[in-house]
């Protein structure tokens, strides 16, 4: 490779390393912060169907490293002994962290009531495994932030396993998400610890009211709205060759002008 092309890869490679770094600072911008001597503490956890929350098991490890770094462990719950867990830090190695027995705690800028209430969650229902918890979080969701985050996870373990497969990503990852969510209901043997959380968190005493918990979450309504716009967009093309062979006005504002044309207005002729 000659100095040119390597150069011009290099200054590729730092460019998308700086866009990385903006969308990570803006990432974390966006969370909501909480510590847990904060007197909402247990409020704002509490929304996130986490069962019981004591503030006084929960711990903040605020690491001494910046604030975009990646890294590999969000949050925790310890019930047993202690013990301490190895992470990496992206560019910064591996980093170290004692943890005290029956606590709950979320690492560096984790600390939001998303990943506390994720951990409250293992705490309280140890039976539930992760990937299940990963499903209430879907349910349990406050915030876009929230859902955005929820809705990550499942879209990254579907482009994942397609990649294992050797097969072409589809278009869309949200529909992973949206059968989770649909399985809770249709195979409730399958799914009994997460039920077990929504009947213990919420009013639903059997299946369609648990459905009427899962219809009503933010995820739920951004996938109903994803659907709906994937729909219109599927035919916007075949309606907007309709539209203009038929001469129709195409939006709103050619609607008007064309009412206020009608009317003798010549400036919207």
């Amino acid at each position: 490779m000659d100095n040119w092309h390597q150069e011009k890869d290099e200054s590729r490679a730092s460019f998308q390393k700086r866009i990385d770094k903006q969308l990570r600072m803006a990432d974390i911008m966006r969370r909501e912060r909480i510590r847990p001597d904060d007197l909402d503490f247990k409020e704002k956890v509490s929304a996130y169907m986490a069962g019981e929350i004591d503030p006084s098991i929960a711990v903040h490890h605020d690491l001494d490293i910046p604030e975009d770094v990646k890294l590999s462990l969000g949050g925790y719950a310890n019930a047993s002994k202690p013990h301490s867990e190895t992470f990496f830090i992206k560019d910064a190695g591996y980093n170290t962290i004692d943890f005290e027995p029956n606590t709950v705690g979320a690492v560096h800028n984790n600390n939001t009531p998303y990943i506390y209430g994720h951990e409250y969650r293992h705490h309280n229902y140890p039976e539930l495994k992760e990937n299940h918890n990963r499903i209430v979080d879907l349910i349990a969701a406050q915030t876009p932030m929230d859902v955005d985050t929820s809705l990550r996870y499942f879209a990254d373990s579907q482009r994942t396993r397609q990649e294992q497969l050797n097969r072409t990503p589809t278009s869309s990852y949200l529909g992973r998400a949206s059968d989770k969510l649909k399985n809770v209901t249709r195979f409730p043997e399958n799914y009994k610890n997460i039920i077990n959380v929504l009947v213990n968190e919420s009013e639903a005493t059997n299946r369609d009211e648990i459905k009427d918990v899962i219809n009503a979450s933010k995820t739920k309504q951004f996938l109903n709205d994803a659907a709906d716009l994937e729909t219109y967009n599927k035919g916007l093309k075949r309606r907007s060759r309709k539209r203009r062979k038929n001469k129709e006005p195409e939006t709103m504002a050619d609607s008007l002008r064309a009412a206020y044309a009608a009317l003798g207005m010549e400036e919207f002729e």
